[in-house]
């Protein structure tokens, strides 16, 4: 699997660091393998009772939450639960699932669990552990998992993935604002494959205690080596959201992102956007294209009940954090939410070589300004500070740029790659009011052929504070 991380913070961030590769070998990642417990020592659930959120006492507002909604669906899985059975296998809207918690790592994830004749496939926790993260067991044949890799270790599968799919980290509080209907397990349900006596160790009274509470408070102990040195770029563990599309993930470091913050990224032109909200340690991630058109996202300031809202640049439609358009030409479509989780820093590096690592700080940009004020009697120049849209777009050879300043001063327009490096600069001191137009032949500063792909080009006034950004598809 390789990590290939870029940040578009709003629209643009710092440079692209090198790429790293994590351990393909499998092999090797199972040569770390340690087993301190026996296997099913912690006893999965196994379609537990879902019950409305008044009928359990076991999980408190600010209690962090592993949410999952499918279908018109919603249910959560209380980390109290992951931390006495680590594994829970489950339906949810017309799928079969299987979220696993590692209190070690601090790990959430989504699987798909349906086999090829439809049936659900249930796993179990093994008693073993790579690097300090669980390792699930499949039932049927006793295949081997690592949590956060989720690479099979052994028989005919030996290399291949399991499906993940989408999970948000959140408050208990946070996830019944986002989805009022959801559900929750009932506490003792789920256990039936075990023994009644062990089924009575299960209530509520117990989950509300915390098993790893010595092991989960602010301190850098890490009980089991990684299997490489440490990586000090950060504490062991810091969380890290991942975002994962197919064998890629970008990776950020969580306590460097400004709250509220809405980051475009991408994986490979897969395009997305990425929000954090603070309060509630709550990261999702949505594919950025709607009707085949990728869109740029940039906060607003809310006026829903959620802590986050955005708008595209492409069409100006207002989007909530649950990834729904409420206003503009987009309103009522839906944004496809990705796989994402979060995990401490120890563990991730620990299976990934040298992981590149960004954190988000300067990039984030304001909201697009579309018009400034002039003085009266200034008919005679355009009324508006804008920027065009390049024509031709997509383009090969050349195209054209428009733009207009209300005043005279001093602007810069230029070109950036989506890693937010500048490209050309086309214009740059102060110009007269008016209308101006000026060409690009793809061409960057030292005179070589640009890459093809998508490209940001930004007008800036320095008088006035005030940025127009767009973006144009170059085709070499």
């Amino acid at each position: 699997m390789t990590i290939c991380v870029a940040i578009l913070a709003c629209l643009f961030t710092a440079a692209r660091a090198e790429s790293s590769s994590s351990s393909d070998d499998v092999d090797f990642i199972i040569s770390h393998l340690v087993s301190p417990g026996a296997r099913d020592q912690f006893p999965a659930l196994t379609n537990p009772t879902p019950v409305r959120p008044h009928e359990v006492g076991y999980v408190d507002e600010d209690d962090l939450v592993l949410g999952v909604f499918i279908n018109g669906e919603a249910r959560a899985y209380p980390e109290s639960l992951g931390e006495w059975h680590e594994v829970l296998n489950d339906e949810l809207g017309g799928q079969f699932i299987t979220v696993s918690f590692c209190p070690l790592t601090g790990s959430g994830l989504n699987y798909s669990a349906r086999d090829e004749f439809g049936e659900q496939i249930t796993y179990g926790v093994s008693g073993s552990l790579i690097n300090s993260n669980l390792v699930i067991y499949d039932r049927r044949d006793d295949t081997l998992y690592p949590q956060i890799t989720f690479t099979s270790l052994n028989g005919p599968t030996k290399g291949e993935q399991l499906e993940i799919l989408p999970v948000v980290e959140t408050t208990w509080d946070m996830w019944q604002r986002l989805h009022p209907e959801t559900t929750v397990p009932l506490a003792g349900s789920g256990l039936d494959r075990f023994s009644a006596q062990a089924r009575l160790n299960y209530t509520e009274k117990a989950y509300v205690t915390e098993p790893y509470a010595e092991y989960r408070v602010d301190n850098d102990d890490i009980p089991f080596p990684p299997p490489r040195g440490f990586d000090a770029r950060l504490r062991p563990k810091e969380i890290v959201p991942i975002v994962c599309i197919g064998r890629e993930s970008n990776a950020y470091a969580l306590n460097s992102i400004p709250d509220g913050a809405v980051i475009n990224d991408d994986i490979d032109d897969e395009y997305y956007t990425l929000i954090y909200d603070a309060a509630s340690r709550t990261t999702v991630s949505y594919r950025s294209e709607v009707d085949g058109e990728i869109l740029f996202f940039y906060a607003v300031e809310p006026v829903g009940g959620l802590p986050i809202e955005f708008r595209d640049f492409e069409t100006d439609s207002r989007w909530t954090m649950r990834g729904e358009a409420v206003e503009g030409p987009l309103k009522g479509r839906q944004l496809q939410q990705l796989a994402t989780f979060n995990t401490m820093w120890f563990a991730w590096a620990g299976f990934v070589n040298r992981p590149p690592l960004w954190r988000v700080g300067d990039g984030i940009f304001e909201p697009p300004v579309e018009t400034a004020i002039v003085e009266s009697g200034a008919a005679a120049v355009p009324a508006a500070f804008s920027l065009g849209q390049n024509a031709p777009n997509p383009f090969n050879a050349e195209t054209q740029i428009r733009y207009s300043l209300a005043r005279a001063g001093q602007v810069e327009l230029s070109i950036h790659n989506l890693a937010g490096q500048p490209v050309r600069v086309l214009a740059s001191g102060i110009q007269e009011a008016g209308v101006h137009a000026v060409n690009w032949n793809g061409l960057d500063e030292t005179g070589q052929p640009s890459a093809s792909g998508v490209y940001v080009y930004r007008l800036q006034s320095a008088a006035s504070g005030l940025l127009l950004t767009k973006r144009m598809v170059l085709l070499q």
